[in-house]
């Protein structure tokens, strides 16, 4: 089916591979819904949850057969598909999808709809084709080449390097893929480098500008009536705080007139004082605060602040050390500290990170947890925007689930390449003049 588009050089030099216009569209339902192991501390799914996931899948295919409409069961579906269901174009060889539901597709007509078919990473699919464009060959190819200001000889040897690098990628990540292999069970702790330095500060604040306008705040003459009344509002905001009428976090929503932060409650990331302007950090920086306290309203050029303090902290590259410190001491609870500490978006379900497998990750981060003892915590890995320690639960064999398959197929092979790069002699064959004049300096 959907044969890739094959094109000619004039002189039968070299089949070009293009876009193909392959069209289908993949319906997934994952199975389990959940990440094998998590809840019950096994690896792999039980057979009540395969089946489970099948008879599911078996109920979708039932009611795309009676007619339901694609787009409704793709939601329905949940987990792993896409918002419509649809993948695109792709090409009989692509990684974008398992082998066998690659197979169920390539055997399908326009506006047909495969079996469920059941993959290797545990799910079932169903695929629906909606076009195919079939394999042609563009006699005026090399014509339009010349046309385009581009090098032929250069050409056909970038197209060389893009069809290395495609059967280098697949044979790269099949390893991974396509078999079992081992993966850690991983939680983390990440601190972020502040763009300042010394003690940092995180503090809500809900910003109270004349007009409601912090860009053009400091525009506005100090004698305008919209700096009184960006005050008097802030006052009586404060007021309502210290009354118990209304929460921060509410009153952030509602009134702030910094949408950065306003939809988080008014909450700021973790500040240097050299990263604020002056009078916020003399706010701040007070000795003294709890957590918790509500300062009284401040003025700066933005307009008037209502801050809440929430804490204080030593400068991250002595932190991690103590967090790592206090990770390690026997019955250590990660989890809390990662909610305590942590910067990382995983912070809320204690530094969660789920299965790890090779080339899911950056070099440097897959490094530092495979080089961990399963049951203990990692060195700290110093990278260019933090730092960060990972607790390894367990090790076992296993294949990735889908959402681990997406990120091996996404970066996977940029992981791998990039290391390996370093260490190769580059010879460069073609320059990007050569291939593409406009681009020469």
């Amino acid at each position: 089916m959907d044969a890739e588009i094959s094109l000619k050089t004039s002189v039968d030099v070299a089949r070009i591979r293009r876009a193909c216009r392959v069209a289908e569209r993949c319906l997934r339902y994952l199975a389990p819904c959940v990440r094998p192991g998590i809840s019950t501390g096994e690896t792999v799914s039980s057979q009540a949850e395969i089946d489970l996931a099948r008879k599911k899948a078996a109920e979708l295919k039932a009611k795309l057969d009676a007619g339901a409409k694609w787009e409704d069961v793709a939601k329905e579906a949940g987990t792993g598909t896409p918002a419509d269901g649809s993948i695109g174009w792709i090409l009989p060889d692509s990684t974008a999808v398992d082998a066998s539901t690659l197979k169920a597709i390539f055997a399908l007509q326009p506006n047909s709809i495969s079996p469920v078919v059941e993959t290797k990473d545990g799910s079932f699919d169903i695929a629906r084709v909606t076009d195919i464009v079939p394999a042609k060959v563009d006699d005026q190819f090399a014509r339009k080449v010349s046309d385009a200001g581009l090098d032929q000889g250069a050409y056909r040897t970038l197209l060389g390097y893009e069809a290395t690098k495609t059967a280098l990628t697949s044979s790269v990540l099949a390893d991974v893929l396509d078999k079992p292999s081992a993966q850690r069970q991983v939680s983390e702790i990440a601190l972020t480098k502040p763009s300042g330095t010394g003690d940092e500060v995180r503090v809500r604040h809900i910003l109270i500008s004349p007009n409601g306008d912090p860009q053009k705040a400091a525009q506005v003459a100090q004698t305008d009536p919209a700096w009184t009344k960006a005050h008097d509002l802030a006052t009586s905001i404060s007021a309502d705080l210290a009354a118990g009428k209304t929460t921060f976090v509410d009153a952030a929503k509602k009134y702030s007139n910094d949408s950065g932060s306003a939809a988080d409650g008014g909450l700021l990331p973790w500040l240097t004082r050299d990263a604020v302007v002056t009078e916020f950090g003399d706010a701040i920086f007070a000795d003294g605060l709890k957590a918790d306290q509500v300062l009284a309203p401040i003025k700066t050029q933005y307009g008037w602040h209502i801050i809440q303090y929430v804490g204080r902290r030593p400068p991250v590259d002595q932190l991690i050390t103590q967090v790592r410190q206090e990770a390690s001491q026997p019955g250590a609870d990660f989890a809390a500290l990662a909610k305590k500490y942590s910067d990382a978006t995983d912070a809320d379900t204690g530094g969660d990170m789920g299965w790890v497998a090779r080339l899911q990750l950056p070099t440097e981060q897959e490094d530092a947890i495979f080089a961990t003892t399963p049951g203990s915590v990692s060195d700290v890995l110093t990278t260019s925007s933090g730092y960060a320690i990972y607790k390894v639960a367990q090790e076992a064999t296993r294949l990735p689930d889908p959402s681990q398959a997406s990120l091996i197929r996404g970066g996977g092979f940029g992981y791998w390449f990039t290391p390996q790069r370093l260490k190769a002699k580059v010879e460069q064959l073609a320059t990007p003049a050569q291939v593409l004049p406009s681009a020469a300096p």
